[in-house]
This record gives C-alpha cells, sequence and structure tokens, in this order.
C-alpha cells in the first residue's frame, strides 16, 4: 500500500506528475502573535510533493495571463 511506503520513508514516484516524500522538519521557535509569547515547535515528519518538470511545464501553458494588479488608492478613489 502507498501509505505503509511513506510512512517507511521511501519517495513515491508517480511518472509524469511528481514525487512524494517524507522529510525530517527541525525544531523551531514560532511566535503566538495574538499572545505575544514565542513557542517551540516539536520537530516532526511531513509529506512533501515534487511536481515533475512535464506537470510544471503543462501547467504554465494552461495557466492565464497573469492579473493586473490595482492600486490600493486607485480602489479607493474609483481610479484605475
Amino acid at each position: 500500500m502507498i501509505s505503509e511506503i511513506i510512512l517507511r520513508g521511501e519517495p513515491v514516484l508517480l511518472s509524469g506528475f511528481g514525487k512524494f516524500l517524507v522529510v525530517q522538519r527541525a525544531a523551531r521557535r514560532a511566535r503566538n502573535v495574538r499572545a505575544g509569547l514565542e513557542v517551540m515547535i516539536g520537530a516532526r515528519k511531513a509529506l512533501v510533493f515534487k511536481p515533475a518538470i512535464g506537470l510544471l511545464q503543462q501547467l504554465a501553458k494552461a495557466s492565464p495571463a497573469p492579473a493586473v494588479e490595482v492600486d490600493a488608492r486607485a480602489r479607493k478613489t474609483g481610479r484605475t
């Protein structure tokens, strides 16, 4: 089963789509913004997806032109 392979830490390759990997994330400090306190986030394993080059190329071809950003001040005044 694929989940068993991932849990063992072996990469799962789906040809033409990408690769799923398990990586070890180090412990780090973070900030609780609401309380203003620093907290420690423990080391953990995380699932990572790395898309295949062919998939990235297909997505780049299929994506529409990027939307034009409107300046926030122009939005308030009604000018573009």
